[in-house]
């Protein structure tokens, strides 16, 4: 695939490059990187065979929704009890923004390194 961008310069002059191979960050450099990603992340298969991303992605949004329900009503309680100060914060939010990632996020971080679940992943 060639991909061309432009690129506007200091005076307005427009300048194209051709860039010919892209690398992924995310690609294993050697034979034995891509075998220690297949040791570390292999147990992750499971997820990906019948129903496994399905219900992966469905315990995901779940997630999310509870997650954003309990913040709007705080948000709703919060501010009908004056708390509209910007000192004060939504308690709800507050404890979003210092929680770890949910475990669903995590596992499809963790199925996302092999590129056969990759592959799964997109077809999902």
């Amino acid at each position: 695939v060639i991909i061309t961008y432009r690129l506007a310069g200091v005076d307005g002059e427009a300048t194209e490059d051709i860039v010919e191979h892209l690398d992924d960050p995310e690609a294993p450099t050697s034979v034995t990187s891509a075998e220690e990603q297949e040791k570390e992340y292999g147990a992750t298969r499971i997820i990906t065979d019948g129903r496994g991303i399905h219900d992966l992605l469905r315990s995901i949004q779940t997630n999310i929704r509870n997650t954003l329900r309990r913040i709007r009503r705080d948000d709703v309680v919060f501010k009908r009890n004056g708390g509209g100060n910007r000192a004060e914060k939504n308690p709800s939010l507050a404890r979003f923004q210092k929680s770890q990632p949910c475990s669903g996020l995590m596992l499809l971080l963790h199925c996302s390194k092999l590129h056969s679940n990759r592959k799964k992943l997109v077809d999902a």
